[in-house]
C-alpha cells in the first residue's frame, strides 16, 4: 500500500487523532485495525508507529478500554444482565469481559454495578474515571 507522499508530522497526527474518534464511535462494531489504517490512507507500519508516538497503549487496548468504558457505563445505568453487556459491547467472551475488567477496575463487574447502583444517573466522560470512582471506593473502605 503506497504511503502519501511526505505527510508531515502535523497531518500523521491528524490522521491519528481521526481513527482514535473512529475507535470511539465504532469500538462496539467488528473491524480489522489493518482496514481502518487503510481508509485513514496509512499502512499498518505507519499507523502502529505514530499510534506509538501518540497514544501510552496499543490500538487494541485502546479499544478494549473504550469497551471496559462502556461497559461501566451500562452497568451503572442500566439493569441489564452483564451477558447482555458483554454481548452489546461486543467483548470477545464473557469469561475474557470478566478478567479484563477486573484488571482494570480491580472489582468484579457485578460487584462494580452493587458498589454504585446508587448512582444510576451517571456518566462516566473520560475512561479513566470508573478506575478513579473504584479507587475513591476502596480508600474509603480501608478508612473505616
Amino acid at each position: 500500500f503506497a504511503q502519501p507522499a511526505g505527510l508531515k508530522n502535523e497531518q500523521k497526527a491528524e490522521l491519528i487523532k481521526n481513527i482514535s474518534v473512529w475507535f470511539q464511535l465504532h469500538h462496539t462494531e467488528n473491524f480489522n485495525l489493518d482496514d481502518v489504517a487503510r481508509s485513514h490512507g496509512l499502512s499498518h507500519t505507519m499507523f502502529f508507529n505514530e499510534w506509538k508516538r501518540h497514544f501510552n497503549v496499543s490500538p487494541v487496548q485502546y479499544i478494549i478500554d473504550l469497551k471496559l468504558y462502556s461497559a461501566s457505563n451500562l452497568l451503572m445505568g442500566t439493569a441489564l444482565p452483564i451477558a447482555e453487556i458483554v454481548r452489546k459491547i461486543n467483548f470477545s467472551s464473557p469469561t475474557a469481559f470478566y478478567k479484563r475488567f477486573f484488571l482494570k477496575y480491580g472489582v468484579s463487574p457485578g460487584d462494580f454495578r452493587k458498589i454504585f447502583s446508587g448512582r444510576q444517573q451517571y456518566f462516566f466522560h473520560d475512561v479513566n474515571e470508573p478506575v478513579k470512582l473504584v479507587e475513591e471506593y476502596l480508600a474509603s473502605r480501608t478508612k473505616a
